[in-house]
C-alpha cells in the first residue's frame, strides 16, 4: 500500500490534529496520505479555513445543495482520484453526501476499496416522519453494503455497521481523538490561574462549575435537561457554564429564566477560552438528544473531569464507567435520571478524585492516537495489501 486518500466535507479545528497524526503515521511507513475537501466551511460554523490549511489537503470545487439536506456535489472528485491513484479510499462525513456517492459508485472502475468512517448509531433521537425514516433506511441499505470496510468509534457505531454492512466487510476500531497534550495541561493549571479565570467570569471561588460545551440547538437537549434540573435537589453553589451558539438560544434562555437555574450562556468560545473553562470545571455535562461521537467527551476525559451524558451520546459506553467516573441518563426514565443527577452533583471529594483518575485512565487506554493510529494502519495494510 503506497497511497491513501481521505474524502471528507471540510477541515475543522477538532479534526486537524487527527489528520496531522495520521499523515505522520502514514509517512513513517512510506504511505502518501491526501485529504480531498468538499468545501471550505459549513454554514453556522465559526472557524476559518485559511488558518487550518495543510499541504496534504486539496480543496475541490463545490456545488453546494441545501435541499433536502445540506449537501455537496464535487464533480472534480473523480479526476482527483484518477490523478492520485489511491490503493485505499477513506470516506468521512455523511453517507448522504452526493460526492461520497460518486466515489462509491466509481470504485469498481477505479479499482480501489472504500472504508467508511462511521459515527452513526441507533440511539440518536430524531423527529423524522415515517416517510423520511423509510427513505433513510432504503439509502442505508443501498449504500452500506457497497463499503469494503468501516472505521467505527465504539460499540454503538460498530452495532450500526454490523447491521447495515456486509458480513465480509473489514471493521477497524478507531475512536475520535483530540489534541490530548492541550487538554492534559488543564489539570496542571495553577490555583492562581483558576481563581483569575473565575473572577473574570464573576464566579465565586466556593462555587461548583458544571461545563456544557455544545451548540445551542434542539438536538443538544439543553432545555430538556434544564427542565429535569428543576426536579432535582442540587447544591446551592452550582453554576452551569454553557459555551456555544445556535438557533435555539432564545429557547434555552427562556428555560434558564423559567427554572431558576444559575446557568450562563457564554456564546462562542475560541480554543484558549475553552481550555480556561475546562480548567475551572468540576463537572462535564452533555445532555444531547442526538450526538454521533462527540469529541467534547474525550476532551473532558483528558481534563480529568467526571461526566454526565445521555444514552443518545454515541461514545457513552466508552467514556463512562457507570457510577465510577460519571453517569448516563435516559430522559424516558425520569426518576432514575433525577437520582443520578443528584448523585453526580452532590458527590463528595473522594468520589470526585476517583472519578478524575478514572477519566484520565480511560483516555490514556482508549484515546491515545499514538497507539491507535499505527494499529489501524497495520491492520489495513494486511487486509488490503
Amino acid at each position: 500500500m503506497k497511497s491513501i486518500v481521505l474524502v471528507t466535507n471540510h477541515l475543522t479545528p477538532y479534526r486537524r490534529k487527527f489528520y496531522d497524526d495520521f499523515y505522520e503515521a502514514c509517512r513513517d511507513i512510506g504511505i502518501t496520505f491526501t485529504v480531498l475537501l468538499m468545501t471550505k466551511r459549513e454554514p453556522k460554523r465559526n472557524w476559518d479555513y485559511d488558518s487550518l490549511r495543510v499541504n496534504y489537503a486539496v480543496l475541490m470545487k463545490d456545488i453546494h445543495i441545501t435541499f433536502p439536506i445540506n449537501n455537496h456535489l464535487n464533480l472534480e472528485v473523480n479526476k482527483q482520484l484518477e490523478k492520485l491513484n489511491p490503493d485505499l479510499v477513506l470516506m468521512a462525513g455523511s453517507y448522504m453526501y452526493l460526492t461520497n456517492w460518486l466515489v462509491l459508485f466509481k470504485k469498481a472502475k477505479r479499482n480501489y476499496p472504500v472504508i467508511y468512517w462511521n459515527e452513526a448509531h441507533f440511539e440518536e433521537k430524531r423527529d423524522y416522519g415515517f416517510t423520511i425514516l423509510k427513505v433513510r433506511d432504503l439509502i442505508r441499505n443501498t449504500i452500506f453494503p457497497r463499503f469494503d470496510g468501516f472505521w467505527f468509534s465504539g460499540s454503538l457505531s460498530k452495532k450500526f455497521v454490523n447491521y447495515y454492512g456486509r458480513k465480509e466487510a473489514k471493521n477497524y476500531l478507531l475512536p475520535n481523538f483530540v489534541d490530548n497534550d492541550l487538554y492534559t495541561q488543564t489539570r496542571s493549571r495553577s490555583k492562581e490561574d483558576r481563581i483569575t479565570i473565575r473572577k473574570n467570569l464573576n464566579i465565586p471561588i466556593e462555587s461548583k462549575i458544571a461545563f456544557i460545551p455544545a451548540r445551542l440547538s434542539k438536538e443538544k437537549g439543553i432545555d430538556l435537561f434544564l427542565r429535569i434540573l428543576k426536579e432535582c435537589k442540587l447544591p446551592n453553589n452550582l453554576v452551569f457554564l454553557i459555551a456555544g451558539t445556535g438557533d435555539y438560544e432564545d429557547v434555552i434562555a427562556d428555560a434558564i429564566n423559567n427554572f431558576d437555574v444559575d446557568a450562563r450562556l457564554l456564546g462562542f468560545q475560541k480554543q484558549p477560552q475553552m481550555l480556561d473553562l475546562y480548567s475551572i470545571a468540576d463537572f462535564f455535562v452533555l445532555p444531547s438528544l442526538s450526538d454521533p461521537n462527540p469529541l467534547t467527551c474525550i476532551e473532558a476525559l483528558w481534563c480529568g473531569l467526571p461526566l454526565l451524558v445521555t444514552v443518545h451520546v454515541g461514545n457513552n459506553p466508552e467514556v463512562i464507567s457507570e457510577g465510577v467516573n460519571g453517569y448516563v441518563i435516559d430522559y424516558s426514565q425520569k426518576d432514575a435520571s433525577t437520582l443520578k443527577i443528584e448523585q453526580f452533583f452532590n458527590a463528595n471529594n473522594d468520589w470526585l478524585e476517583t472519578a478524575a483518575k478514572t477519566s484520565v485512565s480511560i483516555a490514556e487506554h482508549y484515546y491515545d492516537p499514538k497507539l491507535r493510529i499505527p494499529q489501524v494502519l497495520k491492520q489495513m495494510k494486511t487486509d488490503f495489501a
